[in-house]
């Protein structure tokens, strides 16, 4: 025997769309959820970054002041040994000691390395950021390669022949009183040493790779200016 009773189509294609409707809208809050999420993300690394450049710019800030006040040192030497006018021995061997001070720099870049790392920078590149970074780190590059042949002056070069023949570079800028009697000199005799070519080649060795880095040194503060300025943009 047929059954006469008929199949609700109606019900069931509404209960259909019920359905389709609820996993749509799971969808789009999961879509929601996840866009939220990505932009808290980003914008916390915008902050993490920001404080990156911006402790970066403070440590750039004094290093170039040394570098400025240690270079005019070395510079005021040369003048001086290359002058006929006498410059009293305290004044020179403070000069001179300005070439052979080392100039110091670290970037603070924890959080940008880490998002590097971690492929997280792909949420805040821009053109304009993506740029700006390059030229910081084309400038950090500069300089370090610049404080690598400081250091090679310093260790192998033209400094490491003066301290053969001198015994120690304490002589050169250090109180007569701290280094040993066997080496030391007359007021005279210091005076004649200093005015040697050998002398004047080392500190100008040392003064051409000193200004170096402080051109590095400025070269990485504005690009990590324009960093801040698009990050700021992006805040």
């Amino acid at each position: 025997m047929q059954s006469s009773r008929r199949v609700p189509w109606a019900r069931f294609g509404f209960e259909g769309v019920l359905i389709v409707a609820s996993i749509l809208a799971a969808f789009s809050i999961d879509a929601w959820w996840d866009g939220r999420q990505e932009a808290r993300t980003r914008m916390e690394l915008v902050s993490t970054l920001k404080l990156d450049f911006e402790t970066t710019r403070k440590r750039l800030s004094k290093s170039i002041a040394l570098a400025d006040a240690l270079n005019e040192r070395a510079a005021g030497f040369l003048k001086a040994v290359g002058s006929k006018e006498p410059v009293e021995l305290d004044k020179l061997r403070y000069s001179i000691a300005g070439a052979f001070t080392k100039i110091d720099f670290e970037p603070a870049l924890s959080a940008y390395n880490s998002a590097v790392a971690t492929g997280k920078i792909g949420l805040v590149e821009t053109p304009a950021l993506v740029e700006s970074i390059a030229e910081f780190n084309q400038a950090l590059d500069y300089y370090e390669m610049h404080d690598r042949i400081a250091a090679d002056i310093f260790y192998l070069g033209p400094i490491w022949e003066l301290r053969r023949e001198i015994g120690s570079l304490r002589i050169l800028f250090r109180d007569p009183i701290t280094y040993p009697d066997r080496f030391r000199r007359t007021d005279e005799e210091y005076r004649q040493f200093l005015a040697r070519p050998m002398v004047y080649a080392a500190v100008e060795a040392m003064l051409t790779a000193q200004r170096n880095n402080a051109n590095g040194l400025r070269s990485m503060d504005e690009a990590a200016r324009n960093v801040l300025e698009e990050l700021e943009r992006l805040h």
